[in-house]
């Protein structure tokens, strides 16, 4: 799916609001299950060259697969609960695009997913095959400057729930983010677009790889000065959603939701700015795809967007 460059500006764009902690928790949900004493765990990685120097035969090495194989008692499952919330808490961080999750107890099949690792696309490990297991996953682009936002960490774990135990796995892999994928189906949202991942993409039996995300190069202080300008970004995105089509249009929309409600709650638009601009994005939907789960899609990104300007709306 071709990007546009001004939207992969953006999206590397925002993500300087995003502190640099933002995977702590992560990390340190993690790290709790995984030392617990009352949790049997083996461990295997793989390692490569970190992205700036991989040429060099002196480079650091860097861990590209981890995988931490973990079995518990069943009364252990905050530890699971932990680091599952701590992946959902990645929806507000504007370099994480994409989480997903699967519940075994949902009456559906889960999705496959190949997850990359390392340089090469063709070295992938596979979650989702067996509906008994429960998933979640995120995606978070290294916003390092060597990494130049082409390479992403991935956090994934996988369980599953016995009598009396379960047993799981925990993965980590850092990968060059794929430059090209199959694009994969948008559903209509529920409420907040980052809450509802449980349950998505019922039916859909075959394995997809990551989604690639294209960022620009180059150093992002380019790009710092339409922080504080969100009209000069509301009407970029607005110009390239009504040339854009179906996914693109929901990667353009979402974005465009992120930029308002980033704006309203910074207080950087004025009242009647705010009026403008949700006029304007109001006369956006009915340019949505006509047909397809993608119009939907994009219509709620574009309504949530308009609902956040409302003069009623708490600041």
């Amino acid at each position: 799916m071709k990007r546009t460059r001004i939207f992969a500006a953006l999206v590397l764009l925002i993500s300087t609001l995003m502190p640099a902690t933002a995977q702590v928790d992560i990390e340190k949900a993690i790290y709790q299950l995984t030392t617990h004493k009352k949790v049997d765990v083996t461990y295997s990685s793989s390692y490569d060259r970190t992205p700036s120097q991989a040429t060099q035969s002196n480079s650091p090495m860097k861990p590209i697969l981890e995988i931490y194989s973990f079995s518990m008692k069943n009364k252990q499952q905050k530890l699971i609960d932990n680091i599952v919330q701590a992946f959902l808490a990645q929806r507000s961080n504007p370099a994480c695009y994409r989480i997903e999750s699967y519940g075994a107890s949902t009456n559906q099949d889960p999705r496959q997913w190949n997850i990359v690792y390392g340089e090469d696309e063709a070295n992938k490990i596979e979650i989702g095959r067996n509906k008994m297991y429960n998933y979640t996953f995120v995606n978070i682009a290294d916003q390092r400057p060597e990494a130049q936002g082409q390479y992403r960490t991935c956090y994934c774990i996988e369980w599953r729930k016995g009598a009396y135990k379960t047993d799981g796995r925990i993965i980590i892999t850092y990968a060059r983010i794929p430059t090209v994928a199959p694009s994969a189906p948008a559903q209509p949202l529920e409420h907040d677009p980052f809450e509802a991942f449980e349950g998505m993409f019922a039916g859909v039996d075959t394995v997809k790889m990551d989604t690639p995300i294209i960022l620009p190069d180059g150093n992002i202080s380019n790009f710092q000065s339409l922080l504080d300008d969100p009209l000069t970004i509301i009407n970029a995105l607005r110009t390239q959603l009504l040339k854009a089509n179906g996914e693109d249009q929901v990667q353009i929309a979402s974005m465009l939701y992120r930029i308002v409600k980033d704006a309203v709650q910074r207080d950087l638009l004025t009242a009647d700015e705010q009026d403008m601009v949700r006029q304007q994005i109001l006369r956006c939907i009915p340019h949505a795809a006509i047909n397809g789960s993608d119009a939907q899609t994009t219509q709620d990104y574009l309504r949530l967007a308009a609902k956040v300007l409302e003069p009623s709306n708490p600041r």
